[in-house]
């Protein structure tokens, strides 16, 4: 089922009263942004990973060292 997007906004812009744009709705959520998106937060999410074995690497060194 096709929806008429163009229809719906002219009826609820003459209802509002104002003018129907003759450009299209700039559509910012494009595949490669999405992708660069994903990209950047399984990054992001490896590094907190890296982090905190890093931590864990170095509390088990410490307390190795202050036992040991």
């Amino acid at each position: 089922m096709r929806i008429e997007t163009r229809c719906a906004k002219a009826r609820a812009d003459a209802t509002l009263g104002v003018a129907l744009p003759n450009e299209p709705f700039p559509n910012l959520n494009d595949r490669a942004s999405i992708k660069k998106i994903i990209r950047e937060m399984i990054i992001g999410s490896y590094l907190m990973l890296a982090g905190c074995v890093v931590a864990a690497a170095l509390v088990v060194g410490a307390l190795w060292w202050w036992l040991g």
